[in-house]
């Protein structure tokens, strides 16, 4: 491909007891050739200091504050945590979508968390998601963050000049206690006006779905698993086959609800009336 017109920098959070995850992602993103460098992060573990978050959480952020610390000021930095999963013309769809966003944006998250328990949200979403599909393929959104990013931190965007000032607010944040989790400090700081952010709709990023939660202090894998699945829903590339396989593997795991089958064929029936 041509010269790209936008300069990146692509880290990537990976824990070094994590060498399975790692090869996924080294050869995930070999098989994109990205035409930026991608340097890999060795991801940081809590560090025993007292705070209001789990251990693995203060590591999440004390990671993601590292790479920003570390991040070059004159181009963009891409943020992935090692189960990203990006779609094949990624370079191209981020190419423009700096043409689109221009300096308007401090943040751009390319995937993030759907609530599944907001069914408005969902409805909306489905809707949308319908609405964009035209024969031409499917142009990508910006949609304003502080009223739809939830939580993810799993593939990121951000303008060099708020680096140092996201950096900062998660040292501040450690300094008073580390009182929350590095998406729910980004949630916060956006709906303050402090950052300036959106989320790119569809999803541009997926999560692998079938990779254990690094947050292993939390003990809610299936929640995650579930959270990883609506997202992938929403992603630009989603292989809904695949995802209708995953729900009923998790059907015959925990038994076939029959109620619950019949509730959400007339929950789907309401979201999609129109």
């Amino acid at each position: 491909m041509p010269a790209p017109r936008h300069r990146l920098a692509v880290h990537y959070i990976n824990l070094d007891s994590s060498t399975e995850r790692r090869a996924g992602m080294e050869a995930h993103l070999a098989a994109l050739a990205l035409p930026w460098p991608v340097q890999r992060f060795a991801a940081l573990r809590g560090d025993g200091s007292q705070a209001r978050i789990t251990q693995s959480e203060l590591g999440c952020l004390r990671s993601h504050q590292a790479v920003l610390q570390m991040a070059a000021t004159d181009c963009h930095t891409l943020v992935l945590e090692d189960d990203a999963r990006l779609p094949r013309q990624v370079a191209l769809h981020l190419q423009a979508l700096l043409d689109q966003a221009g300096d308007q944006f401090d943040m751009l998250f390319l995937g993030g968390g759907v609530e599944y328990s907001y069914v408005e949200d969902v409805r909306a979403l489905l809707q949308l998601k319908r609405a964009m599909h035209t024969a031409d393929g499917t142009q990508l959104r910006l949609l304003p963050a502080v009223r739809w990013y939830r939580s993810g931190t799993y593939a990121y965007l951000v303008h060099p000049r708020a680096v140092g000032r996201i950096a900062a607010a998660m040292h501040q944040a450690q300094s008073q206690g580390a009182p929350e989790p590095v998406d729910t400090l980004y949630q916060r700081l956006i709906r303050r006006g402090e950052v300036s952010a959106a989320v790119v709709f569809p999803l541009l990023v997926e999560q692998q779905i079938d990779y254990p939660s690094t947050l292993s202090d939390r003990n809610t894998q299936p929640e995650a698993d579930r959270y990883r699945a609506i997202a992938n829903l929403f992603a630009l590339e989603a292989d809904t086959n695949a995802l209708v396989r995953w729900v009923l593997e998790q059907a015959a795991r925990d038994g076939f609800d029959a109620d619950a089958f019949v509730a959400s064929q007339l929950i789907q029936q309401k979201f999609m009336a129109r």
